[in-house]
């Protein structure tokens, strides 16, 4: 906290408030004024001061009850930032989550038309493909086209989980179970495709 007279020689105290707020100062200040003063006291109060005493009422009792006022007051400007930025930073999810699910909204049906069309094609296609080639060049097709599938199946439920838990995130609760559920099925995904 500033306690901080008006009359001072090298600049007075409004000059004083606005070098404080020009160089992002945020010190709450309590502005000292002289006695038939209050045009002084009400424009420092304009340019951000917490408070005035006049020096004619001066006395350590009314000064301490002054310190523990601007000091209320300080955190109560405090806390009205903080709700501020957290309103800010909801907006600005909100923002974000919506965005994410306008892009999810577009890939996904391409995504899904594409793998189901790969899979298909490989159940399809794929035993007769198979059988046009000769019998010792078979297996080593199957077993590529196997892991074709495999590797379509990893991606289907990838997208799956990605979405869920896009879905989870969305509902703005704390929703951990269904998270750890999630990352397990990821986790025994990723582990089978690798043996």
């Amino acid at each position: 906290m500033i306690l901080s007279d008006y009359d001072m020689p090298e600049m007075n105290g409004l000059d004083f408030l606005r070098w404080l707020k020009g160089s992002g100062i945020d010190s709450p200040v309590v502005m000292l004024t002289a006695a038939g003063s209050e045009s002084v006291a009400v424009e420092a109060m304009k340019l951000g001061a917490y408070d005035y005493l006049r020096k004619d009422q001066l006395d350590l009792a009314h000064l301490d009850v002054v310190v523990d006022a601007t000091y209320e007051r300080r955190q109560f400007r405090i806390s009205q930032e903080l709700e501020k930025e957290q309103l800010r930073e909801i907006a600005l999810n909100k923002t974000a989550t919506d965005k994410a699910r306008d892009v999810l909204n577009a890939i996904t049906p391409p995504l899904n038309n594409a793998l189901a069309e790969i899979h298909s094609d490989i159940e399809l296609e794929g035993e007769k493909i198979i059988a046009s080639i000769p019998p010792n060049e078979r297996e080593p097709l199957r077993k590529l086209l196997a892991r074709i599938q495999h590797e379509v199946a990893t991606l289907e439920t990838g997208i799956k989980g990605l979405l869920g838990l896009y879905r989870l995130l969305h509902a703005h609760h704390a929703a951990t179970r269904e998270i750890e559920e999630l990352r397990k099925e990821l986790e025994e995904m990723n582990f089978a495709g690798r043996t």
